[in-house]
């Protein structure tokens, strides 16, 4: 799976993204520039409750929303960041796990 097919699947885990088309990272982005906006025009709230549930750090957000004329493509280009930071965290860091016998495994 690629990179932005597992960006994809993280963010329809939290957000109506539905692309039919070849999965880039453009279409990514332009479709997260309309999920956005739509979010901010209908409830504000709802929008910030999502970005603390993604874990998007409150400066960058603040330095997003602050960019004018760019909000939105920065505030898609930073959700598309962050799910890709986390892939790859994921991928560096597997999570351990306990087989029952008290030991744990990596």
């Amino acid at each position: 799976m690629s990179e932005e097919q597992e960006v994809l699947a993280e963010l329809r885990k939290n957000l109506p993204v539905d692309l039919q088309e070849e999965i880039t990272r453009e279409a990514i982005l332009n479709h997260l520039e309309l999920v956005i906006s739509r979010l901010l025009q209908q409830n504000a709230s709802d929008f910030f409750q999502l970005m603390y549930r993604l874990d998007i750090a409150e400066d960058k957000l603040n330095a997003a929303l602050a960019a004018g004329d760019n909000t939105i493509p920065n505030l898609a280009r930073l959700l598309y960041q962050r799910q890709l930071q986390r892939i790859r965290s994921r991928r560096e860091h597997p999570p351990f796990r306990n087989d029952g016998d008290g030991d744990l495994a990596w």
